[in-house]
């Protein structure tokens, strides 16, 4: 798959509410947050379900890779409201902010393609982002098989 251009979308800059997840923490080789995305959204599932269900779609916050391509992940399940888990989750929130905001649909693999077009029109803009983008994997693969059709949206804060 070729990588997306600087023209192929507008950058949408929004104001983003609060919002507050349940999340297991972990870090991560790049190479394999396709893997570990889906066990640690899995991992949370159960409690989540368990105690309130959750508010919306779930969510993997990923931080820039350090040196060695190695991230802070966080993953987890949007909730209404915070909540008390027993370790190794926890709750979280972030705060509202200033983000842009981008609706992908395709298979999870062209995600970096993704990132790195945004990467430039962030720049172009004048923008520079100032904390992890969040994933919400707005599609259930279990439910639409058709990897063309599954929707992340990608919030990330910008000042």
């Amino acid at each position: 798959m070729s990588e997306p251009t600087v023209s192929d979308f507008e950058l949408r800059v929004e104001q983003v509410p609060e919002r507050t997840y349940v999340v297991v923490r972990d870090r991560v080789p790049m190479a394999k947050l396709g893997e570990v995305i889906p066990q640690k959204i899995a991992e949370t599932h159960a409690w989540v379900f368990a105690n309130g269900g959750p508010a919306g779609a779930p969510m993997a916050a990923v931080g820039m890779p350090d040196d060695h391509g190695v991230v802070d992940l966080a993953v987890g399940w949007r909730v209404r409201g915070p909540l008390d888990p027993p370790a190794p989750f926890e709750s979280v929130t972030y705060e509202p902010t200033r983000a842009v905001v981008h609706e992908y649909v395709g298979p999870f693999e062209a995600l970096p393609e993704t990132y790195a077009a945004l990467t430039k029109k962030i720049a172009a803009a004048g923008l520079r982002p100032t904390g992890a983008a969040r994933e919400s994997y707005e599609t259930n693969p279990e439910e639409e098989p058709d990897p063309q059709k599954w929707v992340t949206e990608i919030v990330w804060p910008v000042e």
